[in-house]
Parts: C-alpha cells; sequence; structure tokens
C-alpha cells in the first residue's frame, strides 16, 4: 500500500507538471506545494462524509453505499436535493 501511495503522490501529473513548468527551482518548488495542498483539499469531500456519518449513524449502517445518500436526504431540504442530484449528474 505504501508504494502504491508514494508512487501516485510522486508521479502525479499535476505536481510533475507544475515542477517542469517552472521558470526557476523557487517556482517550481512553490508550484509543487500549493499541487500537494489542492491535493489535501479531496480529503474534506471523500472522507469526512463518512467520518460523519459514521458519527451520526453509529455502526448501525448496514450498506455502506447507501450511507452518502442517506445522509443527503437527511439533512439537505428537499428543494435543494433536486439540485444537488443534478449537480452530481
Amino acid at each position: 500500500k505504501l508504494v502504491n501511495n508514494l508512487f501516485y503522490w510522486a508521479v502525479n501529473q499535476s505536481i510533475f507538471q507544475r515542477a517542469l513548468g517552472a521558470k526557476n527551482l523557487a517556482e517550481g518548488q512553490k508550484g509543487a506545494l500549493l499541487a500537494g495542498v489542492f491535493k489535501t483539499i479531496g480529503v474534506f469531500y471523500l472522507v469526512l462524509p463518512g467520518v460523519i456519518a459514521y458519527h451520526l449513524y453509529g455502526g448501525h449502517i448496514q450498506n455502506a453505499e447507501t450511507v452518502y445518500p442517506r445522509l443527503i436526504v437527511d439533512f439537505l431540504p428537499n428543494a435543494l436535493i433536486g439540485v444537488y442530484a443534478a449537480i452530481l449528474f
């Protein structure tokens, strides 16, 4: 697992291109750091809903695939559920 993660983080196209397309070393380092910060934002929309669902529903989740839709239905107003579905699709 560690080797796969190192490969993904080290050879990711956006980070790699920012380093190669920079004017100098300092700009390349700034670009790589910025791309890394953008990659960590993914944790908030990928992992955080699962943590919230586990905290709210506890261990009473039968099927893990239904957790995210259940969160949406339970916490979004009815008018926004359709808008959110349109955004997802």
